[in-house]
């Protein structure tokens, strides 16, 4: 994803979102955010010389002071300047401190584009600056970029500066190709584009930029190229004899172009891949009967062909043409256009798909879903650049991999041509047909006009035609039309009347345009007055006159389209181009096309005059929206790139890839995922067929990768049976340890490595410190020296420091080099910290996780099934509903706006719950039963509370000097919820109140580390601390811990368990008892009755679930009156924790230590050769591994199985069978390292923390669940190191799919604290039942999870006497559309997510937010959404005033109210009456309700119900309802 823009320096939340508008979030997008221009600084020059319009400087002196006016909101600053040769006026806006820095008197130089506005000369904005300054700047170049509103050039540039610092584009062209064009390095390119040295540097750095966007786009367009070149030839078509015939028999012969580009046609024919190709010819060159012949003679050979045009006039055109010619020759051919009738329509798909018809053609109609061919061989598209490249696909999925001929009268000058068209094989047809007379142009000004309409007069008495052409006036389309119907009207006034004019323009209906061209062709109509409708369309070839009005408004090619309406016939065709304006460059456009009928010519003109955007307009050119290049003028570019992709193509290029199989399977995923999700989109109709092919498919580039040279890089060498491999390789590398700040260890290692003769490089991101760094290591007698030369080449021995920024160093042993970075050295930089957002009762469901298929609960109707969103609509409003199935095919459907009413259910077990029965009276006797189970927890739970809370305990002081200099000497920097966690701990303790806080966090989240803090604060106020492990290994690990942080300090640490003899122990216990000892670590040996404390202050607890009842008995008799601190690894989800807010404190660390990287999961066949290389590879950087085998019985056989694979390793294994002290034994070793592989089962599934054990293998995967997969990998990648889980099954074992599923989910989920995500299932339950007991499981089982947090919230408010607020829901249901329409958030997942957010929006802030943030997302909203937000706003007003429902029927709005509403029901009449007879008031029994009339009667006019809901609701909240009473929203 690249580095948000949000972390580079100066940019805030405000920028960040300006940025995002210019399609900014990215570091790598905002550096090739390219400048428009760029500004120089011109010699200033006098006031009398300067020119409105053009840029310009003077040197001036204020000759006024600046005065400072508000108008209209905008703080306007003005005042004179003068030199000697006159005075100007300035202004600025909003820069109000300009009064005080430009004071009257002092000389400046002002620069800016002089203004005429309001009757004098001025300068508005102008820039400022001293003459020392000017003089520099003139020296420079200032990008000026494209902005948006709100966002500064000054900032942009600004933040471009900062990214540089942190950015750097890697160079991906070899040095070949970069000498033999002569481009410059792209990162100095790039630097140079924003931070403009010269002119010659510039345009060289420009070069490279443009190079680079037009090589991406060939290789691009070379991918497309490749996938159509894969489409093989399944039609092999001859162009035999009858073909010839067919030819001779035209009445006119064929010109050369035409036999070429058939001749080239034959060939794809018979060729071995499909023929995919683009005709070119100019206007009336003859390109249908290319098309046509081509065609028959597909239907010659047993296939059908069909042809797409644009528009029904031309498509029309084409079925007349082609049935005059091939309908005497026996062939079927059909029309289809959107006019077509119905039956007639039904009647032309039955016989299209049946084979009857030989040759469909047709507009747009052609490619809808229901249009089918029998066998469809050749495809012809008219007019290519009026479809989109979706269209064209979508035509070329009606057959399999059809032949392709696409037909254009654009002219692209042919060098261009072939190389933007290198998808196509390109045939350009230049030539006119013989008979053809070349048309005479001619040029004039407006005073031309009777000549011209005299000359009209005079070619229709010779019996011919004439075309008139108006402009589109843009301003206003009424304008429009009252232009060619004017104009016609003044024409048919000036003829005699035996000639018919008519009117023609884009706003008719087809019909009736169809009708006046058909007219117009049988010679009915001899004038036609139109706009460019006839741009594209119908031979008319009487017609020997066109006359174009305004001719300079439009472009050269488009001029040269209508052009070729007339010079159809055999007679001599004029064109007269009338031109409205007497500007030189418009008349010397019109010249060209005045002496010139060849359409390419005029082309390349064209592009020359108005740029490719404008020329292919920017729909048409697709792909070719380029930054900075342009394709004309840099043609000379445009034709290196295009060379550059073909020679890298060639032998001589290298791919590498990275990780070869996680690629292919992150491919494969990408690929399924993809077409499931098009699949549901095709059935429910929301695209095209054509769609589906818009990513290349795995197979598709893994043929590419295996036609060229590739080197694949791989941390472990897995079979990949899908490339060729030649050779194996095998590099070692290392990684280099980190120093943490020891310069000693540095030099230490830095000799070690001189004395073996290796080459060394120092890296630091600073060049002050690079120095400094060689400067130290002179001074331990080491060579070092500083240098930025990276190509020069080391001696052995000699050491290097330079400036640059590598993650992390490495070693290549076998070459003797290594490389070591700052951070190796001094350790990672620290981040800023971000605020944190504190957590208040979060709304219970979270639907990022709901998939259709998952049981949810609805609170009302029970547990059932999630099916999905469906778009319904009742009275003519559409909404979206939530499908929930019920036992007995029930279903529910809900609105999406009421999305708070259902949760995802969550169980214990896998087991499928039982579902209810919509209107059933089980659900209600069920969640009867548990309310009252919760009711006991919640009132035993706030018991226990009051006694804590009612007893006062020791108060510890503020933290020391000591405290502090302890803290710091952590070696990692803390997490944010750790800081949070630590903060807490110590103000309890520092307050009178006896702590009782749990802290909870996922394996290896820096729970210890709090714990060590608070036991070190306790021992300064001379407390005695006592630590409670569950076993015996892990009170030997955190005594171990304990000693390692506190060695630099004056605290006694002992530890009391098994591995200490009976003389240690007793010694220990006499110790404690005189307080010798400060901190005991040990296991319930320290609830015997001979422990005895002098002064105990905290107790501490690991992992408190895991003690037996007994010990818990005495645990709280330990716990009577000190402080507690319970540490746990078991996920207690942040639902569960704001029910337990008030009971027991608790803290979450959810967030994962800054250099923690998430474990390599791989999920495959078991493999004996892999065991043995990840093994293997373990040992190799000094890492320890795990093997999971979960069978006591052979346990011993596969240990020894896999010391005879890894002869070097030494392996043990350990099993819950084992006597304690054999298995503590064992596990004592594999800690200190004298064991290489534990083959063990899943006991070490909770507890250990070892960090140099980074590979772990699980025999049997699919056997394990999902929490225990989880739980037993977290046991590894505990340090920085990179660690791998390999989750193997059975050679061809066919998974389950539960089993499937769980290794896919575990294999998904491995990014840190995942613990929370992964199987909400397990892990919350188990969570809750730690913390609540086990006899709430079931309750909890009831009625899934959420809703049981919900119930245990309000019960324990209750118990606490808090005011339980009345609950009731309030459901809208309005006639307006409220969906998210498909094409917004297409996302089914998102989609719920944004429903229910908007489902909880309160205030107009919060709709104002959500708004902004869709915006953000998704671009503007369309009405249905901004409707959604709507009753979003309305139904929390409706809620406080006590509105269960809002519905309407047609024009009345019923308003019902909850039964016991506080409404001051005596002001109810006065309030009714205040509406007239729009409102009146129902006192039923169950609930009372307001009706609100929109109208009374059929006369009045429409009022707007949203208006008058909202109005309403507010009167009700001013008037009726109970002022110190209010109630908010649950």
């Amino acid at each position: 994803m690249g580095i948000p823009v949000r972390e580079i320096k100066g940019i805030g939340e405000k920028t960040e979102k300006l940025l995002a508008r210019l399609e900014i979030e990215t570091v790598d997008q905002l550096v090739h955010h390219y400048p428009r221009c760029y500004t120089t600084y011109p010699e200033p020059i006098a006031i009398s010389d300067i020119k409105t319009g053009q840029r310009c400087s003077v040197e001036a002196e204020i000759s006024s002071p600046i005065h400072l006016k508000t108008v209209r909101k905008l703080k306007l600053c003005t005042g004179l300047i003068a030199d000697v040769s006159g005075q100007l006026f300035v202004r600025w806006f909003n820069m109000p401190y300009l009064r005080n820095t430009l004071k009257q008197g002092e000389r400046w130089i002002f620069t800016g584009t002089p203004i005429y506005k309001d009757g004098r000369l001025m300068f508005e904005q102008p820039e400022y600056c001293k003459k020392e300054k000017y003089i520099q700047l003139m020296e420079t170049f200032q990008p000026i970029y494209p902005l948006t509103t709100g966002l500064s050039n000054k900032t942009v540039q600004k933040a471009q500066a900062a990214a540089f610092e942190m950015y750097r584009e890697e160079e991906y062209l070899p040095e070949s190709v970069r000498k033999y064009y002569d481009l410059e390095p792209v990162d100095k390119a790039l630097k140079e584009v924003h931070f403009p040295t010269g002119t010659e540097n510039l345009m060289e750095a420009k070069k490279r930029i443009i190079f680079d966007e037009f090589f991406r786009f060939f290789s691009a367009l070379e991918l497309v190229k490749d996938r159509e070149e894969q489409a093989l030839n399944h039609y092999i078509i001859p162009m035999e004899e009858p073909v010839k015939r067919f030819i001779e028999s035209l009445p006119y012969p064929l010109t050369g172009a035409q036999k070429k580009v058939l001749s080239e046609i034959r060939q794809d024919f018979s060729g071995t891949m499909a023929m995919n190709r683009l005709l070119q010819g100019d206007v009336g060159s003859g390109k249908t009967i290319v098309a046509m012949t081509a065609m028959y003679a597909a239907v010659l050979s047993g296939y059908q062909a069909a042809l797409m045009a644009p528009t029904e006039v031309l498509a029309q055109q084409h079925y007349q043409n082609f049935r005059n010619l091939l309908s005497p020759l026996g062939i079927s051919i059909a029309l289809l256009t959107g006019s077509t009738k119905g039956r007639e329509k039904r009647e032309i798909k039955e016989k299209c798909a049946s084979g009857e018809i030989q040759i469909l053609i047709g507009t747009h109609a052609v490619i809808q879903d229901d249009v089918l061919f029998d066998n469809l061989a050749f495809i012809v598209t008219d007019e290519q650049h009026r479809f989109g490249v979706k269209q064209r696909d979508a035509f070329m999925k009606k057959g399999r991999d059809p032949h392709v001929l696409v037909m254009s009268a654009t002219p692209i000058p042919r060098t261009l041509g072939i190389i933007l068209y290198r998808d196509l094989d390109v045939s350009i047809m230049n030539e006119m047909p013989a008979s053809r007379l070349p048309i005479k142009n001619s040029v004039v000004g407006t005073s031309y006009r009777p000549a011209a309409w005299e000359f009209i007069r005079k070619q229709v008495a010779f019996g011919h035609q004439a075309y008139v052409i108006c402009p589109m006036i843009e301003e206003s389309e009424k304008m429009d039309l009252e232009n060619v119907e004017e104009y016609a009207r003044m024409l048919s006034q000036a003829l005699p009347p035996s000639i018919t004019v008519a009117a023609l323009n884009g706003h008719m209906r087809s019909t009736e345009k169809n009708e006046i061209m058909e007219r117009f062709s049988k010679n009915e109509i001899q004038v036609l007055v139109s706009t460019t409708v006839v741009e594209v369309g119908v031979d008319v070839p009487n017609a020997t006159v066109m006359v174009i009005e305004n001719a300079e408004r439009f472009g050269l090619a488009q001029l040269h389209q209508l052009r070729g309406r007339v010079g159809r016939g055999k007679a001599q065709s004029y064109c007269v181009f009338i031109s409205g304006s007497e500007k030189e460059e418009a008349m010397e456009r019109l010249s060209i096309i005045g002496h010139s009928n060849d359409g390419f010519e005029i082309a390349n003109e064209d592009l020359k005059l108005r740029g490719p955007g404008e020329f292919f307009g920017v729909k048409q050119s697709g792909t070719m929206n380029f930054a900075l290049g342009d394709i004309y003028s840099n043609a000379d570019i445009l034709k290196m790139a295009s060379e550059a992709v073909d020679y890298l193509k060639k032998e001589d290029s290298i791919v590498f890839l990275d990780e070869t199989v996680r690629t292919i399977e992150r491919g494969q995923s990408t690929e399924t995922e993809f077409s499931e999700s098009m699949k549901q989109r095709l059935e429910k109709g929301y695209i095209l067929p054509g769609q589906m092919r818009e990513l290349f498919s795995c197979k598709e580039i893994l043929a590419q990768i295996n036609q060229r040279r590739c080197v694949a890089m791989v941390a472990l060498d897995m079979k990949c049976n899908q490339l060729n491999i030649k050779d194996r390789i095998a590099i070692e590398s290392r990684t280099v340890n980190p120093y943490n700040n020891s310069f000693e260890l540095l030099v230490k290692d830095l000799k070690r490595y001189k004395k073996n003769g290796y080459r060394m490089i120092l890296l630091s991101s600073s060049r002050t410190r690079a120095k400094r760094l060689a400067e130290d290591l002179m001074n331990e007698e080491l060579p070092a020296f500083y240098s930025e030369d990276f190509d020069r080449v080391l001696s052995p021995g000699e050491i290097m420091t330079g400036y640059g920024k590598v993650k992390k160093g490495y070693e290549y042993p076998a070459v003797k080099f290594v490389v070591i970075s700052e951070s190796d050295i001094f350790g990672s930089e620290k981040k800023k910290k971000k605020r944190h957002r504190m957590y208040e009762g979060e709304k219970i469901a979270s639907f990022t996780d709901l998939n259709i298929g998952d049981y949810v609960v609805h609170e009302n109707h029970g547990l059932g099934i999630y099916r999905g969103i469906e778009k319904i609509e009742v009275d003519k409003t559409v909404k979206d509903y939530i499908k929930i199935e019920y036992a007995g095919g029930g279903n529910l459907y809900i609105l999406a706006t009421q999305l708070e009413l259902i949760q995802k259910y969550a169980g214990a077990d896998a087991k499928k719950p039982k579902l209810n029965k919509l209107g059933g009276q089980e659900w209600n006797k069920t969640k009867t039963k548990v309310r009252g189970a919760v009711k006991e927890i919640a009132g035993d739970l706030v018991r226990l509370y009051a006694v804590r809370q009612s007893e006062r305990g020791f108060a510890y002081g503020p933290d020391t000097v000591w405290q502090r200099e302890f803290e710091e000497m952590f070696p990692f920097e803390e997490t944010e919820d750790q800081d949070l966690a630590i903060e807490a701990t110590k103000k309890d303790m520092e307050s009178t109140k006896i702590m009782d806080r749990l802290i909870c966090g996922d394996v290896g989240y820096g729970k210890t580390e709090i714990a060590i803090r608070a036991a070190f604060k306790a021992v300064q106020d001379g407390k005695q601390v006592a630590f409670l492990v569950p076993t015996t290994i892990l009170a030997q690990q955190h005594y171990n811990n304990f000693v390692q942080r506190m060695k630099d300090f004056p605290v006694n640490i002992d530890l009391l368990c098994r591995f200490r003899s009976a003389g240690e122990q007793k010694k220990t216990l006499e110790k404690l008892k005189k307080g010798q000892v400060d901190i005991i670590i040990g296991t319930h040996r320290l609830l015997s009755k001979d422990v005895v404390f002098k002064d105990l202050g905290l107790l501490m607890i690991d992992e408190e679930q895991r003690f037996g009842v007994t010990h818990k008995e005495k645990i709280k008799q330990l716990k009577n009156n000190i402080d507690v601190l319970t540490l746990t690894a078991t996920p207690i989800p942040r639902t569960l924790h704001m029910s337990l807010i008030g009971i027991r404190d608790m803290s979450v660390l959810e967030e994962p230590p800054m250099d923690r990287i998430p474990i390599q999961t791989y999920v495959m066949e078991y493999n004996e050769e892999l065991v043995r290389e990840a093994i293997s590879r373990e040992l190799a950087r000094g890492g320890q591994a795990y093997y999971v085998y979960n069978r006591v019985k052979e346990i011993a056989d596969v240990a020894t199985k896999i010391a005879e694979l890894v002869p070097e390793a030494n392996v043990a294994y350990a099993h819950g069978q084992m006597k304690e002290t054999e298995l503590e034994n064992i596990m004592y070793k594999f800690i200190n390292g004298e064991i290489d592989v534990l083959v063990s089962t899943t006991i070490i599934e909770t507890g250990l923390d070892i960090s140099n054990v980074n590979t772990m293998i699980i025999h049997d995967a699919d056997n394990m669940g999902l929490s225990q997969l989880y739980q037993l990998r977290g046991r590894v990648g505990r340090s920085n190191r990179t660690a791998y889980a390999f989750l193997m099954y059975k050679r061809d074992k066919m998974l389950k799919e539960v089993a499937e599923k769980r290794l896919a989910a575990i294999k998904e989920y491995t990014e840190l604290g995942s613990g929370f995500k992964i199987a909400m299932r397990d892990l919350e339950i188990r969570g809750a039942g730690n913390l609540l007991g086990a006899e709430q499981h079931g309750h909890m089982e009831a009625v899934g999870y959420d809703l049981y947090c919900k119930m245990l919230n309000e019960a324990v408010k209750e118990a606490k006497g808090m005011k339980q607020e009345e609950s009731f829901d309030t459901t809208i249901d309005i006639d307006i559309d409220a969906y998210i329409p498909m094409g917004y958030i297409p996302n089914e997942v998102q989609k719920l997510d944004i429903y229910k957010r908007i489902a909880d929006i309160q205030t107009d802030e919060e709709t104002e937010e959500m708004l902004e943030e869709l915006i953000d997302r998704f671009g503007d909203p369309p009405k249905p959404v901004e409707n959604l937000l709507y009753i979003a706003k309305i139904k929390s007003l409706a809620h406080e005033v006590y509105m269960t429902e809002i519905s309407q029927k047609a024009d009345t709005v019923k308003f019902t109210l909850y039964g016991k509403a506080k409404l001051d029901v005596a002001k109810i009449p006065e309030f009714i009456a205040s509406y007239g007879n729009n409102l009146k008031f129902t006192m039923d029994a169950k609930a009372p309700y307001f009706t609100y009339f929109l109208k009374k009667n059929s006369r009045e006019k429409n009022v707007d119900a949203r208006a008058v809901i909202e109005d309403f609701l507010n009167g009700v909240q001013e008037k009726l309802k109970i002022a110190q009473d209010s109630v908010k929203k649950e």
